[in-house]
């Protein structure tokens, strides 16, 4: 009988491992359960503090240098306006400028800064008041010119016609509307045309009285009725409110009826020939000469 060997068996036994939570596995799961208890505490290094120290050192010196810039910009002489510059001014004054917007300047905004900053001046009052008190001005710019100067751009109403109603006398602009009363001096030495409303009516600044049409015949007609016809205008008359048409009262005494509408030109042609061939030697018998309609010449 044989017997096999049998084979010298040893006990295994497992080497030793550390437990799965200290070897990491589980402790950023654990930490972010409960950080307390399993997180792991920093302590504050050197070079930490000193950053904390320095970020606060420079938002100090932002807010420190931020409150200048505003007490500069704001309050500080540099930045206040000093000096009104007027561009483009024909009548309208400085002094008349200045008088309406230095009390504007010397009100405070919000209650607290300076109106008369470059930065803070309350632009949109300047304008309004300027508007509404110089009816001579048509429209006007606000620029600034740092550090100290406020310079003011306006544009005149541009006087085209001499309007007379009631004895009172105004400028009338190239849109038939009135710009502005004055005086009757003006009227002695006066290349503009002047205008006699028949009617009387009252009217006002910005009040439209003619119609735009209108204001360019009498233009073209002041300017060549004399070369034309070689006699003087007194004065224009109007019919009508808004009428398309115009009277021309001479200084020889009869009037000249004009169409609007039609050519100046063409009118002030029929109107040369009638006097040199029908009328030359009876004008001073003559009431009127109508040209309104086209093709008709009437006088009496």
């Amino acid at each position: 009988m044989i017997f096999k060997r049998r084979k010298k068996y040893t006990a295994w036994r497992p080497k030793y491992r550390e437990p799965l939570a200290r070897r990491g596995i589980f402790q950023s799961r654990r930490a972010s359960i409960s950080p307390k208890i399993y997180g792991r505490t920093q302590k504050a290094t050197k070079f930490q503090t000193s950053s904390r120290a320095q970020k606060n050192f420079y938002l100090i010196l932002t807010l420190l240098i931020a409150g200048g810039l505003v007490y500069l910009c704001l309050f500080s002489n540099l930045f206040k306006i000093k000096k009104i510059v007027l561009v483009d001014n024909k009548d309208v004054h400085l002094s008349q400028i200045e008088e309406i917007v230095r009390p504007i300047l010397d009100e405070k905004r919000f209650l607290v800064f300076p109106g008369d900053s470059i930065f803070l001046m309350n632009t949109k009052s300047i304008k309004t008041e300027l508007i509404d008190k110089i009816l001579e001005i048509e429209s006007l710019q606000i620029k600034r010119r740092y550090p100290d100067v406020l310079k003011i751009i306006i544009q005149e109403k541009e006087p085209i016609i001499i309007w007379i109603t009631q004895d009172r006398v105004y400028f009338v602009d190239r849109k038939g509307e009135i710009c502005y009363e004055i005086s009757r001096e003006i009227l002695q030495d006066t290349d503009l045309p002047i205008v006699q409303d028949n009617l009387g009516k009252e009217v006002k600044p910005d009040d439209k009285v003619i119609k735009e049409d209108v204001v360019s015949a009498i233009q073209n007609i002041n300017k060549r009725f004399q070369a034309k016809t070689g006699y003087e205008i007194l004065c224009f008359e109007i019919p009508a409110a808004m009428a398309h048409e115009v009277h021309v009262k001479t200084k020889r005494g009869f009037k000249v009826y004009f169409n609007c509408q039609r050519s100046t030109d063409a009118q002030l042609d029929d109107l040369n020939a009638v006097l040199e061939h029908q009328i030359k030697n009876q004008v001073d018998q003559v009431n009127y000469i109508d040209l309104r309609i086209e093709g008709w010449i009437y006088y009496r």
